[in-house]
Formats: structure tokens, C-alpha cells, sequence
């Protein structure tokens, strides 16, 4: 929702309860971000790898129909997962780049974070909107993939769904709320959203970059650990695999995103408070 204008008029229509105030942010902003061209065809174009990953999908219940189970597992859901990742993180460039930068290019921070609406609120409304057009390209996949194989693989149960779904969602999940709270502390560092999504670039291919390099220089298997693509990943296959193996990735992810919110806020307060931030 944007306050992109000089001046300002005394509101004189009805108000909306205090506690879902921020549904208003989140509806408008939702709205806009749908509305974007290049999201929009990003969003068009990662159902190419859904299509594609049911078509095998396919393929694989016709054949186990005739002769049984596959002696091997292909996980189509992990590999689908991984492409749509990189459509997610050029959505986020994207989509979510201006989502504060707007607010401080045009000077609406001063209307927004005005009482009764607390910066927790604003953040709120601006996070779910972000995150909610994030799911489109990553998490809506998964469910409608799992959707797919309950109905396309014989002998597919409804415990088995629902742990697939459940895992996927825990994975995804973690992964969009990540991107979202870095994202956010990104476009409330600047009034750019080009430089912003640069930043951007930057951090995700950057970091796989710099991690291939140290394994190269070094042979160290825990340098893939220093790329986001990698460790997003790693955390996905940890929950699809229902919790067994290394969950570093998992760890690192949480704490990364509890270290990015807790900076995020303080900018945040800082605006509310008119400081100045370097």
C-alpha cells in the first residue's frame, strides 16, 4: 500500500479494528505485487517446471502400474523444488525489492508508523504480502505436485500425503520466511529498488559462487554451507526427508532469519523514533 503523494487530508470515513489494521497493508500490497508485469510472467513461467515434473510424474505411475515400484527413487519433488527456488529469488528481486523503499523514497513511513499502527503491524502486512507472492511460485507448486501424485501413483495413502505435505510446507516455508525478512532489510536499507534487487543478486548467486571457489581452493565439504542456493536446498531435503540426516542447514537458516528480524525491527523503530540511520 502506498502513501506516494505530497499533503495530506483528514480521514473522515469508518476505521478498521486496531487488530486486523494490518490486513489493509497486506491486501493492498498483495494486490500490487500481483499486479507487477515482470511478476507476472515470472509467475507464468514457473509453471514450466510443474508441468514438466508432473509429466515424468506421469510417466512413473504408468510404468509402476505394469510392473510394480521403481527400484530407485527419482524425488521429483526435491528437484522441482530446486528450480523453482531460482524463480522465488528473482520473484523476491522483483516483487520485493521497493516494498519499503517506496515507503522512504515518498516519505509514507511518517503516515504509516503513526499510532495506532505499531511498526510490528506494518511489518506484518508488508511480510505476509511479500511472502504470500513468494508462495505463488514455490510453495503452491509442492502442494499441487503432491496433489498430482495422490492422484496419478497407486498405492499412495492418505498418511503418506499428508506427511509430504507437511514436510514440504515446513520446508518451503522456512525458506519464504528467510527470503522475505532479508528482503524486507534490504529495501529498509535504501530508497533504490534497482540497487536494492542487485543487493540482492548479489547475495544468492554471489554466495554460491564463493562457496565453489573455497571447495575448489580448500576440498572441504562444509563450504557449501556459504551458499544460500545450497543451503536452502539442503534444508528442504532435510524435511522431505522427514528429519533424518544433517539439519545444519536448518539451523543456520533460523538463525540467520532471527538475526536479519532483529535487525530489520531495529530499523524499523529507528524510523518510528525520526533517528537518523547511517
Amino acid at each position: 500500500m502506498g502513501v506516494y503523494r505530497g499533503g495530506y487530508r483528514q480521514y473522515e470515513g469508518p476505521f478498521v479494528p486496531i487488530g486486523t489494521r494490518f490486513l489493509v497493508i497486506f491486501w493492498s500490497e498483495f494486490r500490487r505485487l500481483w499486479q507487477g508485469r515482470w511478476n507476472r510472467r515470472l509467475m507464468l513461467f514457473a509453471a514450466i517446471p510443474l508441468i514438466v515434473t508432473v509429466a515424468v510424474l506421469v510417466g512413473k505411475g504408468v510404468v509402476e502400474s505394469k510392473v510394480g515400484a521403481l527400484p530407485f527413487e527419482l524425488n521429483l519433488l526435491g528437484r522441482m523444488l530446486q528450480v523453482e527456488m531460482l524463480f522465488m529469488a528473482l520473484l523476491a528481486a522483483s516483487a520485493g525489492a521497493g516494498i519499503l523503499a517506496d515507503d522512504r523514497a515518498a516519505n509514507a513511513l511518517v503516515l504509516y508508523l503513526a499510532r495506532p499502527l505499531t511498526p510490528a503491524r506494518y511489518l506484518l502486512g508488508k511480510g505476509l504480502a511479500l511472502g504470500a507472492i513468494l508462495a505463488t511460485v514455490y510453495l503452491v507448486p509442492a502442494f499441487l505436485f503432491v496433489a498430482a501424485a495422490a492422484t496419478i501413483l497407486p498405492g499412495a495413502t492418505a498418511q503418506g500425503i499428508a506427511t509430504d505435505l507437511a514436510a514440504a510446507t515446513a520446508g518451503c516455508l522456512l525458506n519464504i520466511t528467510f527470503v522475505t525478512v532479508v528482503i524486507l532489510l534490504f529495501s529498509s536499507l535504501g530508497s533504490r529498488a534497482r540497487y536494492i534487487g542487485l543487493g540482492w543478486f548479489g547475495l544468492f548467486f554471489f554466495s554460491q559462487m564463493i562457496s565453489k571457489g573455497a571447495y575448489s581452493a580448500t576440498g572441504l565439504a562444509w563450504t557449501n554451507l556459504l551458499s544460500l542456493p545450497d543451503l536452502f536446498q539442503k534444508a528442504l531435503d532435510w524435511f522431505l526427508a522427514g528429519g533424518r540426516g544433517d539439519g545444519i542447514a536448518v539451523v543456520i537458516l533460523a538463525t540467520l532469519t532471527t538475526l536479519a528480524g532483529a535487525a530489520l525491527w531495529q530499523r524499523v523503530i529507528y524510523r518510528q523514533a525520526g533517528k537518523a540511520v547511517a
